[in-house]
């Protein structure tokens, strides 16, 4: 899975993602503990944002990340994962998210 996110420099928002399985099946997150959102720029080692996602609709494998980070514009572009845990660990990666943050319009 691959997800692309655009994005205005400054924007404040949710980002939403829907976890899914090899086969594109729903990832139910009844049993997750926490999950977890990073992002980096990518060529950078260290992380820009490494936070907690809130569970969303669980069922259905929809959890959301409030974005409050200013992100320069770039290129490059960031790339993020989510990673879900159990009470047993890491239960999964979900890698592949690619943002791009577009500058804002002058006023």
């Amino acid at each position: 899975m691959v997800v692309q996110v655009k994005l205005i420099e400054g924007e404040k928002k949710y980002l939403y993602f829907e976890l899914q399985d090899y086969y594109g099946n729903p990832v139910d997150l009844t049993g997750a503990s926490s999950i977890t959102f990073q992002l980096q720029r990518i060529g950078e080692s260290t992380l820009r944002i490494n936070d907690v996602c809130e569970l969303y609709y669980t069922t259905e494998g929809i959890c959301r990340y409030k974005l409050l980070t200013y992100l320069p514009p770039s290129p490059p572009k960031y790339k993020a994962e989510i990673e879900l845990y159990e009470t047993t660990g890491l239960v999964s990666k979900f890698e592949k998210i690619y943002i791009d943050v577009e500058a804002e319009l002058p006023s």
